[in-house]
């Protein structure tokens, strides 16, 4: 199995809940790892 791709906001097909963090955050302080995400149970 390969791993998602790191540089896509959101890396799995039709599953828009899930986001790799270091895409998003823009703040040079915020220091964020390749492959660390964010799963929103609640989606809008």
């Amino acid at each position: 199995m390969a791993a998602p791709d790191k540089d896509l906001k959101f890396p799995l097909p039709n599953y828009t809940r899930l986001c790799f963090l270091k895409n998003i955050i823009t703040n040079p302080n915020i220091i964020v790892g390749d492959y660390t995400y964010y799963d929103d149970f609640e989606v809008i």
